[in-house]
Parts: structure tokens; C-alpha cells; sequence
């Protein structure tokens, strides 16, 4: 079992027509809305040339979180049913550059 947290997504569509009546809504319960907030990010994803990572649903990026970098790497990416469950792993890495070195969790390194 990996050690690194397991984010688990639901990905919806609405339709076009359906969006305002859902803003209007009060949220389901257990949940809470809020104002939109945008954030401008700067993320950097690694691949071979031929997308081998890509094609094996592996996602490896670096992306600057205020002054540090953190390096994430998704094993299982993509979206069956709506449901988006990949396995995690974020560490804090020096630069822009990926480090393998830093993944501890043996079921993102397999």
C-alpha cells in the first residue's frame, strides 16, 4: 500500500444551459461553496519523446508553490467513470528540474 496520500477526483460535466442554475444552488450538504479564486501557476511536466510516460498514465511535473518548488508524479492519471484516483507522491525539490531521488514510496517507483 503506498504511503502517500490518495487524491481521489470526481470530474463532472455540465451542460452550458444547466451552469447558472447550478451556481444559484445551495451546495449538497457536508459541502461548502466560495468565490472562484484565480492563481497564476507555473508547473513544468516531463515526458520521453515518444510520450512513454503519457501512454503508461504517468504524469511528472515540477511546479513553483510561492519561492520552493514541489515535484509531483501521478501513477495511474486519467479518468474512468468520472473518477479520477491516481496515486501521489509530492516532495520539495532545489529547482525546475525533476528529482527522482526524492520519491520514497516504492508503489510510485515500481
Amino acid at each position: 500500500m503506498s504511503s502517500s496520500p490518495k487524491e481521489i477526483e470526481l470530474k463532472l460535466e455540465v451542460p452550458p444551459q444547466a451552469q447558472e442554475s447550478l451556481r444559484k444552488s445551495p451546495p449538497p450538504e457536508g459541502f461548502t461553496a466560495s468565490r472562484a479564486v484565480t492563481k497564476t501557476l507555473q508547473s513544468i511536466y516531463f515526458d520521453t519523446a515518444d510520450q512513454a510516460l503519457r501512454k503508461a498514465r504517468i504524469s511528472l511535473r515540477v511546479r513553483k508553490v510561492g519561492q520552493s518548488w514541489v515535484q509531483t508524479a501521478k501513477i495511474g492519471t486519467g479518468v474512468i467513470g468520472g473518477m479520477s484516483s491516481a496515486v501521489e507522491a509530492e516532495h520539495p525539490v532545489a529547482g525546475r528540474a525533476i528529482d527522482l531521488t526524492v520519491i520514497e514510496d516504492p508503489q510510485v517507483l515500481r
